[in-house]
Formats: C-alpha cells, structure tokens, sequence
C-alpha cells in the first residue's frame, strides 16, 4: 500500500515545475489585463491565495509542502520583478513585497494543513481556507461600513497594518491608495469616513503571517513513532 501511494505522487521535478510554469502564464495574463500597476500586484496575491491551499493539500510533510508553495512565490515574484525593468517599482520595493508574499502563503499553508490533521476533506478544507483567507484581505471593503459606526484608532491601525492587501499596498504607495482608486472609491470608507495610513514597508504583516504559518505547519506535521 505505501508503494502505491508513493508511486502516485508526482516527482520532485512536476512538483516545482508545474506550479511555477502555470502561475507564471497566469499572471503574465493579468499583466496583460492590468499592465505593470498596483493591480498585477493584488491579482498575484489573490492567485496566490487561490492556488495555495490547494496545492498544499496535495501533498504531505513540512519539507514536500513548502516546494511548490515556494514555486507559486517564485511564478507570481518573477513576473513581478520585470516591473522593475519598466521602472515601475524599485528593487528593495519588489523585495518586501516577496516576503510579503512568501509569509501569506505559508500562513495559507499552515492553516491547510490544520485542516488536513483533522481528517478535513481536502476540497472542503480548500474552500475553508480561501474563504477565510479572501475575507480576511476584503475587509476594507465589507467591514468598513460597521467601522465607520463604531470603531477604535487602534483597532484600525493594527487591522490595516496586518492586512496583506493593504500591506503590498503601503511599500507600493508611490502607486496610490487603493481606497482612492476610482473602482474602489465607493466600496470602502478606509480614508474617507475612517482615518487610517498605510504600512510603510509590511513588517508587522510578514512577521505575523510567517509566525502564524511556521507555527502551525511545525504543530500540524505528523509526529515520528519512537522505535520500540
């Protein structure tokens, strides 16, 4: 039986390649649909987002999970990076927000393979996971509304200092609030009706995501049995 299941299993090589390959076509579409803007950057993190608890489910172990993950980063990164050459974004700009990227994604991972330790079926355990996960980047946009009638300086301030969106958003801010953009204007009261300012350059998002994430692929990785 542990023969069959290791036979089934992609190698090494489809597991890098494949992830990569794809994300990287994916967001060369989006470049396409958004061009070197604030936007091809909140598409990679919402792929990201979609792609990742899928392709962690796919597989078992700390180690075997972090390598295509770490090919999703790189497919979403690389294509990022040619926003240098355009002079759209500095170096140490697309830098920050790879580590912004990298520490959501293994945040995503942790939390799938909670999910995966209680025997969550791994199609209901993705959509779990991408549920939560979308709802946690929106919430300028669904939450507001209840913000604006009650909310507190601080709680804004650390609400929107660990928002991942707002986050890429804040090292990006030479390319504009999102809440100002002409799409976005009316779906959020962040800048309007709530004061807030946005991340200089995302540590409190990159080292909460990576202690959330590390903390829980290490506590959800199965335990070795003691030889008798």
């Amino acid at each position: 039986m542990a023969e069959e299941l290791v036979a089934s299993r992609p190698p090494p090589a489809t597991r890098v390649i494949a992830p990569f390959v794809g994300t990287c076509a994916l967001m060369v579409i989006s470049w396409l649909a958004t061009g070197a803007s604030l936007g091809l950057f909140l598409a990679g993190l919402f792929l990201a987002i979609v792609l990742v608890p899928t392709i962690t489910l796919m597989t078992d172990g700390v180690r075997s999970r972090l390598v295509p993950i770490t090919a999703i980063v790189n497919g979403i990164a690389i294509v990022w990076l040619m926003t240098c050459f355009t002079g759209t974004i500095s170096l140490s700009q697309w830098f920050m927000c790879y580590l912004l990227l990298l520490a959501i994604c293994i945040a995503l991972a942790g939390f799938a393979s909670v999910l995966d330790r209680f025997r969550i079926h791994p199609i209901i355990a993705s959509a779990i996971i991408i549920t939560i996960a979308t709802l946690w980047t929106t919430w300028p946009i669904w939450l507001s509304a209840t913000m604006r009638d009650w909310s507190h300086p601080t709680l804004v301030h650390w609400l929107v200092q660990l928002n991942p969106a707002l986050a890429i958003n804040g090292v990006l801010a030479h390319l504009g609030p999102w809440s100002q953009m002409p799409m976005a204007y009316h779906l959020t009261d962040l800048g309007q009706n709530i004061a807030y300012s946005l991340p200089a350059y995302g540590i409190a998002c990159i080292v909460a995501h990576l202690l959330i994430g590390y903390t829980l692929l290490l506590w959800s990785a199965p335990k070795s049995r003691s030889l008798p």
